[in-house]
Protein backbone atom coordinates (compact mmCIF):
# COMPACT_ATOMS: atom_id res chain seq x y z
CA UNK A 1 0.00 0.00 0.00
CA UNK A 2 2.91 2.38 0.73
CA UNK A 3 4.18 1.94 -2.85
CA UNK A 4 0.80 3.09 -4.21
CA UNK A 5 0.79 6.15 -1.93
CA UNK A 6 4.31 7.07 -3.04
CA UNK A 7 3.40 6.62 -6.71
CA UNK A 8 0.39 8.92 -6.22
CA UNK A 9 2.57 11.53 -4.51
CA UNK A 10 5.08 11.46 -7.35
CA UNK A 11 2.37 11.78 -10.00
CA UNK A 12 0.77 14.74 -8.17
CA UNK A 13 4.16 16.42 -7.84
CA UNK A 14 4.75 16.17 -11.59
CA UNK A 15 1.20 17.04 -12.72
CA UNK A 16 0.81 20.46 -14.35
CA UNK A 17 -0.70 23.24 -12.24
CA UNK A 18 -3.27 25.21 -14.24
CA UNK A 19 -3.59 29.00 -13.98
CA UNK A 20 -0.28 29.28 -12.13
CA UNK A 21 1.12 32.78 -11.73
CA UNK A 22 4.86 33.22 -12.06
CA UNK A 23 6.41 36.35 -10.54
CA UNK A 24 10.14 36.84 -10.49
CA UNK A 25 13.31 38.19 -12.01
CA UNK A 26 14.24 37.42 -15.60
CA UNK A 27 17.73 35.94 -15.29
CA UNK A 28 18.19 34.86 -18.91
CA UNK A 29 16.64 35.86 -22.21
CA UNK A 30 17.52 34.24 -25.53
CA UNK A 31 16.17 33.69 -29.01
CA UNK A 32 17.63 32.56 -32.31
CA UNK A 33 18.43 35.46 -34.65
CA UNK A 34 15.98 34.21 -37.27
CA UNK A 35 13.02 33.68 -34.89
CA UNK A 36 10.36 35.95 -33.37
CA UNK A 37 9.88 33.81 -30.26
CA UNK A 38 12.47 33.18 -27.59
CA UNK A 39 12.88 31.92 -24.06
CA UNK A 40 12.86 33.84 -20.79
CA UNK A 41 14.15 32.12 -17.67
CA UNK A 42 12.51 33.54 -14.56
CA UNK A 43 13.76 32.94 -11.02
CA UNK A 44 10.70 32.60 -8.78
CA UNK A 45 9.55 31.03 -5.53
CA UNK A 46 7.51 27.82 -5.74
CA UNK A 47 6.47 25.99 -2.58
CA UNK A 48 9.05 27.95 -0.58
CA UNK A 49 12.00 27.12 -2.86
CA UNK A 50 13.71 29.21 -5.53
CA UNK A 51 13.06 27.69 -8.93
CA UNK A 52 13.91 28.55 -12.52
CA UNK A 53 10.96 28.57 -14.92
CA UNK A 54 11.37 28.69 -18.71
CA UNK A 55 8.71 30.71 -20.53
CA UNK A 56 8.34 31.13 -24.28
CA UNK A 57 7.96 34.83 -25.09
CA UNK A 58 7.33 36.71 -28.33
CA UNK A 59 6.21 40.16 -29.50
CA UNK A 60 5.21 42.48 -26.66
CA UNK A 61 5.96 39.74 -24.12
CA UNK A 62 9.57 39.60 -25.39
CA UNK A 63 9.82 43.37 -24.99
CA UNK A 64 8.46 43.18 -21.43
CA UNK A 65 10.85 40.37 -20.48
CA UNK A 66 13.76 42.32 -21.93
CA UNK A 67 12.73 45.45 -20.03
CA UNK A 68 12.30 43.42 -16.82
CA UNK A 69 15.81 42.00 -17.16
CA UNK A 70 17.41 45.34 -18.07
CA UNK A 71 15.65 47.31 -15.31
CA UNK A 72 15.71 44.46 -12.72
CA UNK A 73 11.90 44.61 -12.48
CA UNK A 74 9.59 41.78 -11.48
CA UNK A 75 8.10 40.01 -14.51
CA UNK A 76 4.78 38.21 -14.13
CA UNK A 77 2.52 36.01 -16.23
CA UNK A 78 0.15 33.07 -15.93
CA UNK A 79 0.02 29.64 -17.51
CA UNK A 80 0.21 25.91 -16.83
CA UNK A 81 3.25 25.07 -14.73
CA UNK A 82 4.95 21.88 -15.91
CA UNK A 83 7.06 20.47 -13.07
CA UNK A 84 8.17 17.33 -14.92
CA UNK A 85 11.13 19.18 -16.47
CA UNK A 86 14.15 20.91 -15.00
CA UNK A 87 14.03 23.82 -15.09
CA UNK A 88 10.25 23.99 -14.78
CA UNK A 89 8.32 25.23 -17.82
CA UNK A 90 5.26 27.47 -18.11
CA UNK A 91 3.01 26.31 -20.94
CA UNK A 92 0.39 28.54 -22.66
CA UNK A 93 1.77 31.71 -21.05
CA UNK A 94 -0.53 34.75 -20.96
CA UNK A 95 -1.23 37.99 -19.08
CA UNK A 96 2.36 39.21 -19.33
CA UNK A 97 3.14 42.27 -17.20
CA UNK A 98 5.72 44.07 -15.09
CA UNK A 99 4.85 44.58 -11.45
CA UNK A 100 5.12 48.06 -9.97
CA UNK A 101 8.57 48.76 -8.59
CA UNK A 102 7.34 49.00 -5.00
CA UNK A 103 5.98 45.42 -4.89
Amino acid sequence: MEVIREAGRVLRAKSPIEDFEVQGLVIDLSRPADKLAGNATVLTSIDGSHRKVNIEVWGDAWDLANRAMTERRVFACEGELCRATRPFRLDTPRSFRLLPENE
